[in-house]
Order: structure tokens, then sequence, then C-alpha cells
């Protein structure tokens, strides 16, 4: 079994990826390992290892099975099968610092799967921050300050165009999709849409994008 540093397996460019998980149908006595599979082969393996001790295998997204882990008290490890020749072993401490974006994954993903309605989505997120491409006012404002964002096309129901503002849950991928390689600024989420008075629209680029009009 392999330790790989958290940072390295580049886990947030997975979170939609569907994968297996092996949940214990009794409620464990102890913390156990929640083993994940994202090969067939290496399911196929896990499968005849651990069906006969009462372990189910369930599909889900990467994202909603690290919730599992950094929520449940009865969760002590990940490991990951398939994405290296040898299983990869990650504490749930070291998956803590994940724990805000990958809660704000599941939210975004449920509404998009029209499992949350988009208005609770919004109480669920408001208070979270978020990275958009583009500079806020600051407290001590120099000159030559630009104050702007990057927006995307959209258009309403009725045919309407309209401008949102672009944001995304990490800088890392704000950054990806900053070509011009403008500043990218991290905000309060209701601060940043109320501020320029838009809608926002959070990872536009992905599967599980949601936008607050």
């Amino acid at each position: 079994m392999m330790k790989i540093p958290v940072e390295n397996l580049g886990l947030f460019e997975q979170l939609d990826r569907i994968v297996v998980a092996f949940f214990s149908k009794q409620q464990p006595s102890s913390p156990y390992d929640l083993n994940i599979s994202i090969t067939q082969e290496h399911l196929d393996q896990k499968k005849q290892e651990l069906e006969p001790l009462g372990y189910q295998a369930v599909q889900l997204p990467l994202g909603m099975a690290l919730d599992n882990i950094i929520q449940q008290p009865h969760y002590k490890n990940l490991i990951l099968g398939g994405l290296a020749p040898d299983e990869i072993i990650v504490s749930k401490e070291e998956l803590m610092p994940l724990k805000d974006i990958v809660d704000s994954f599941c939210i975004m993903y449920a509404a998009a799967n029209n499992r949350l309605e988009n208005s609770k989505a919004y109480e669920l997120m408001k208070d979270k921050t978020v990275y958009f491409i583009g500079k806020l006012f600051t407290d001590f404002p120099k000159a030559g300050d630009e104050i702007a964002y990057l927006g995307i096309d959209r258009i309403a129901s009725d045919g309407t165009p309209y401008d949102a503002v672009k944001c995304f849950l990490t800088e890392e991928s704000a950054e990806k999709f900053n070509g011009e390689k403008r500043p990218v600024t991290p905000a309060n989420l209701a601060y940043l849409k109320s501020f320029w008075g838009k809608p926002v629209i959070i990872e536009p680029h992905r599967n599980y994008w949601i936008e607050f009009l």
C-alpha cells in the first residue's frame, strides 16, 4: 500500500467521477477504512475480498464517497484502488482540508441532479468562500486599481441575454480557466452576489455547475 500526499492525487478534478465504495452492512463497532475502486479490475478483486466479509458495493461520485469519510466518525482511512499500481491509503486527517470543497460539491451535485432545490442550495452555500477572476474594492484603494470580474454570457428562459459572474470552488480551478492571467480573488458568495448585483455561476465548465440568479 502506498502513501501519497493528498494534494498530489488530483482529487478535486475527479469529484464527479463515478466510483464504487464498499460500505459495511452492519453498524461498525470500531472505525474501519473505506475502500474505493476506480477501475473494473480493482473492483472485481475487492468484491471477492470484501463481499464475503459483509461489505456492499455502492456506485457514487468520488466527492460523495469522500464526504462520507470526512463526516462519519466510523471511517479512519481512504483506500483508493486503480489510480496507481498499488492501493493508496489516505488518512481522514489528510482529507480534512478538503471538507468545505467536498461539501460544496455535494450540494452542487445534488442540485444539478434535481435532488435539491436551487434556493436551498443557495442557503447552504451563501456563507462559503468562492474564487472569481477579477477584483473587488479593497479597504485601501490605490490609484490604478481595476474593479472588474470575468463574466459568462447566459440566456434567460424568456430568451433575454444576461451576464453572470464566473466563480470557482478553488483558486487552482479559477486559474485553470484564467487564460488572460488576471487576478484571482476569494470572496464570500453572498457578498459577491450583492456587490455586483448580478447572478453568479459556480464552476461553469463542470457537469455539476450551479447558478444563483
